[in-house]
């Protein structure tokens, strides 16, 4: 094989010099290194076949060899190119992130490119990825010249939904316009489900609400395409296409805190979305996937797993990638589907979990994984020379430099253009047509956010005991300090489009796993919930063990005041089970109303609204139920003018509740009671958000402050 020569290091935009210091760069050096920025290409070449002196078409081992071992092999010429990596990224130990992110953006030609995407191109919803997916596509020409133009694509672990946004504008652009008919759909970790992680799942879902019909969560409604009951729901909805010509894996894991273990958190979830592509492409399809590193065996494996099933494999970073990460994309060309590759791919994914290397290096040919070795080495110095220079000049005035880079950012907007072409389509040629997802109407209010540098994260993960809750307290009083109000005159009476709908006809139960405990939620800031989940490790060590006496509902009679124990939050064994209990406590509450001489009202306190069951049972509520609803002083929801058929429309919820609820199986249950666009629709949808950040925070206030001397372990 020919290998591809290793990045030089001249005195390109990457390299530092102080006796060239001040000195205004030619425009010929621009120009060479904006050139370099649009080569960070790697291909592993296909071998030719045909003559005795050719490697052989590469085969894959034998199936019973496929995780065969609980061992992992290691290459040592790829952990050499590990440690020089991991050797520049460790002087950001203590480097403040927010900040660091901030001096990176500041330095990088992304800005330009993005604004003209949005301004002059106006494309609809443009992010990094659209930019990015777009250079993938027309790159490596992923999508042929369509006879009957018809193209069909599949899109794993696609939040916020860019890519898709992006491949529209390529194929609308360059592939027959409105003579174009091309179908999707996508998965991704449902932002909905609010027992996904965090740390895993991209929260925005301004693009998804609009098109949800074209989501598939999975037979569990999780959309974690690493189970294989949801892979197979994926395979299952493909079969609705005539063919998949293109499936895209975007997918990743928050590693900021383990930034010397990316790629070993990583390789599963990239396993998974392999397998899924090779199951569902039609020969000759195309395959995208986001990779980082290529140091460790489950690396080495997947590419070779790749690099069998298609006739080509390259890799790539795009111009639009940032530039100082590891973030590069395979690009897998042509799908040749080897014989009895089914087989393979099953026994990989029931070996998803496996602590062993996927093949024996034995079977990997040597040429192979000196390829992998040459691609490893060729990004890591890339990616080195950059971090070192973004390093060199972070809080440094220099104005020779800012000049450069001012003239940097031109010409890589002007060559991203040039290169490309990318022009404006017709607004009716967008996949929303009427609905702007970027702009001011449709703030994402829940945007990632990180803080402190990586030596003071690792620091607050090791204290323990009052230490950590002294710091937790300080950071609950910098949070109130500074909490926000979207649409302050949002109520949670105000009325939406849904509500002229009948209660029969606004039910509509969603099913999936159970949420034992909350760890997302689209209905309170994400730092709040994060916060909250925080709060609930700090404190659930010091909660006493013994008989379980708290009661986690009270009902006061005089006021009709059913109050929600705040100190059982941190011991709940199953939120799904407690909300399942509030709503028949709710129930019988409200059943026994009209029994009530002088009462027509339910007050409730303490009632945190972090899911679509216990939004949408709100929604209900005030809808169909009562006539008003309105907040009260001390974290209190009073519902208030019982409807004539309020108790006959909650029953009726009640029953078909309990219906669709027997016939789940076990670890499954009823996660939501109206369709989620509903409870996003107009005023209410913030109106919720801000009562949320306030009971958040309060609940925390509690759980710091209890001193846990008695027994609180709810009884559910």
């Amino acid at each position: 094989m020919r290998k591809k020569p290793r990045p030089s290091r001249r005195k390109s935009l990457y390299y530092h010099d102080d006796h060239t210091k001040g000195r205004a760069l030619r425009k010929a050096d621009i120009a060479q290194d904006v050139a370099q920025q649009f080569n960070k290409k790697f291909q592993f070449t296909a071998p030719a076949g045909g003559d005795e002196n050719d490697e052989k078409d590469p085969v894959l081992p034998p199936l019973e060899s496929v995780f065969a071992s609980r061992e992992v092999y290691q290459v040592e010429s790829l952990q050499k190119v590990k440690r020089a990596l991991n050797k520049v990224k460790s002087r950001l130990n203590d480097f403040e992130i927010s900040d660091w992110h901030q001096h990176t953006r500041r330095r990088s030609s992304l800005q330009p490119i993005l604004s003209e995407l949005r301004n002059r191109v106006r494309a609809e919803f443009v992010t990094q990825a659209f930019a990015k997916l777009y250079e993938c596509v027309a790159a490596y020409e992923l999508v042929p010249q369509l006879k009957n133009h018809e193209f069909y694509s599949v899109h794993l672990c696609e939040a916020p939904g860019a890519f898709i946004t992006g491949l529209n504008h390529y194929l609308k652009l360059n592939r027959g316009g409105d003579m174009m008919q091309w179908r999707w759909f996508a998965n991704t970790l449902n932002p909905y489900y609010e027992g996904n992680c965090l740390g895993n799942m991209i929260a925005d879902d301004r693009f998804i609400l609009h098109t949800m019909d074209s989501w598939c969560f999975g037979a569990d409604y999780t959309g974690d395409i690493m189970r294989k009951e949801n892979l197979a729901e994926i395979v299952r909805r493909s079969k609705e296409f005539p063919m998949i010509n293109l499936v895209t894996a975007d997918g990743s894991i928050d590693c900021l805190d383990v930034p010397e273990a990316q790629e070993e958190h990583v390789s599963k979830l990239h396993l998974a979305e392999a397998l899924t592509a090779l199951k569902i492409l039609t020969p000759e399809g195309c395959f995208i996937l986001k990779m980082f590193t290529f140091f460790e065996h489950s690396s080495v494996d997947l590419l070779y797993l790749l690099y069998v099933c298609f006739r080509e494999l390259h890799v790539f970073k795009p111009a639009t990638s940032k530039p100082g990460n590891s973030e590069v994309y395979v690009i897998a060309k042509y799908f040749r589907k080897p014989e009895g590759l089914d087989a393979y791919l099953d026994r990989m994914f029931d070996h998803l979990d496996s602590k062993g290397s996927m093949f024996d290096l034995k079977d990997i040919p040597t040429a192979f994984v000196e390829r992998v070795r040459d691609c490893a080495d060729f990004f890591m110095m890339h990616q080195q020379e950059v971090i070192e220079h973004n390093i060199y000049y972070y809080r440094k005035e220099d104005r020779n430099e800012d000049d450069r880079l001012d003239m940097f950012r031109k010409r890589m907007c002007e060559a991203f253009f040039d290169r490309y072409k990318i022009k404006q389509i017709r607004r009716s040629e967008a996949i929303l047509h009427g609905v702007d997802v970027s702009g001011n109407g449709a703030v994402n209010i829940n945007p990632r956010d990180s803080y402190g540098t990586y030596n003071e994260r690792s620091l607050l993960s090791m204290t323990g005991g009052d230490e950590r809750l002294n710091i937790l307290r300080d950071k609950l009083d910098v949070m109130y300090e500074s909490k926000p109000r979207f649409m302050p005159r949002a109520k949670l009476s105000d009325r939406s489009l849904a509500s002229s709908r009948s209660s029969f006809q606004i039910i509509q139960l969603c099913c999936g796993k159970s949420i034992r405990r909350i760890l997302s939620s689209k209905f309170v800031m994400i730092s709040y919930v994060r916060f909250l989940s925080e709060v609930t490790d700090a404190v659930i060590s010091l909660i006493p063990q013994g008989e379980e006496t708290a009661p986690l509902f009270t009902l006061d009679r005089s006021s009709y005041t059913l109050s929600i124990d705040i100190k059982a939050y941190a011991a709940f064994p199953s939120y799904d089970l407690f909300e399942k209990q509030l709503f028949r406590y709710l129930l019988e509450c409200i059943t026994d109303l009209p029994l009530q001489e002088g009462v027509n009202h339910l007050v409730v306190e303490n009632w945190l609204l972090l899911t679509q069951f216990s939004v949408g049972l709100v929604f209900f509520l005030k809808t169909y139920v009562f006539e008003h609803v309105e907040r009260a002083l001390g974290n209190k929801l009073r519902f208030s003018c019982l409807k004539p058929d309020g108790i006959d429309s909650l029953r009726y919820l009640n029953e078909t509740i309990q219906m669709e609820q027997n016939g789940c199986t076990e670890g499954r249950s009823v996660l939501g009671i109206v369709p989620a666009y509903v409870l996003f629709d107009g005023n209410f949808y913030y109106a919720v958000i801000n009562y949320n950040n306030d009971v958040c925070l309060d609940y925390c206030a509690v759980l710091l402050e209890e001193k846990w001397e008695e027994p609180t372990k709810p009884k559910i």
